[in-house]
Order: structure tokens, then sequence, then C-alpha cells
């Protein structure tokens, strides 16, 4: 990931929520579909004079821990590809829930510029269970 791109003082960032993906119980196997509402939400958001934008997989219900499915992390690389191409502004994704390494994969395949990181230094109970803190794994990750 590169900090090149940089936000003003004051900065308007939308998020993008992404419509279900392979591996959860309501993706219906259309993936254009879901590449298509992607791109046409970052349009929008784009025309309004967003600064930055970042992607969930807010469609994934009911969320689940990591692992998650390789052809959800496939899709949703794809569609972070295919933004970065069509925005300049900052970039960033989270996938839910707290499967923060997998942002951090598809950040760096698609040249994203951040990822939002549930549980970064402190634990939780969510709705898939307890979420423990992460630091130590995604620095390490980072590295890499």
């Amino acid at each position: 990931m590169k900090s090149a791109r940089v936000l003003p003082s004051k900065f308007l960032a939308a998020m993008i929520a992404v419509l279900p993906l392979p591996g959860s119980p309501l993706y219906d196997g259309d993936e254009q579909r879901v590449i298509e509402q992607a791109l046409t939400d970052l349009d929008i958001y784009k025309k309004a004079g967003v600064d930055s934008i970042i992607f969930e997989n807010d469609g994934d219900l009911p969320y689940i821990q990591p692992p998650l499915d390789k052809k959800a992390i496939a899709l949703m690389t794809k569609i972070c590809k295919k933004a970065r191409k069509r925005f300049n502004g900052p970039i960033g994704i989270q996938m839910l829930e707290a499967a923060n390494i997998e942002s951090l994969e598809i950040a760096a395949e698609a040249g994203l510029d951040y990822i939002r990181v549930e549980a970064f230094v402190f634990a939780h109970v969510g709705g898939s269970g307890v979420i423990n803190g992460s630091a130590g794994k995604i620095f390490r990750r980072r590295k890499e």
C-alpha cells in the first residue's frame, strides 16, 4: 500500500456497502451484479465530490470470523482493482467480521491506501462471538 494520496484537512469519506459475496447465505450467484452495484455507487460518490471511499462486505450477513471464502476475497479484490482505476483518491477496505488479514491482502493486491481494522488493540464480543485484538498479526503481516 502506498501513502502518496493525501487527504485535505477537511474531507468527505463514503462507504460502499458491497452486495453479498460468494459463500454468504444471501449471495445470489450474480458476480457481475455485485461488481456493477459497487462501481455504480463509486461513480455516484465520485460525482458528489467524495475525497475517499472504503469498501465493506456489509451484505455478507450473518458475518463470520476468518477465514472468509476464497471466492469472496477474489471478488472483492476484483472490485477494488476496478475501483482503483476509476478513483484517484484514497481507497480503503474493511472485511467483516474482523477479517483484518484478508483486508490487508486485498488492499496490497489492489493498490489500496488503507484498511479499517476491527479490534486492533482490544477484544470484544460481536455477532460471531469473541473478536480478539489483531495488532500483532497485522504488523507482522504488513512487513511481508
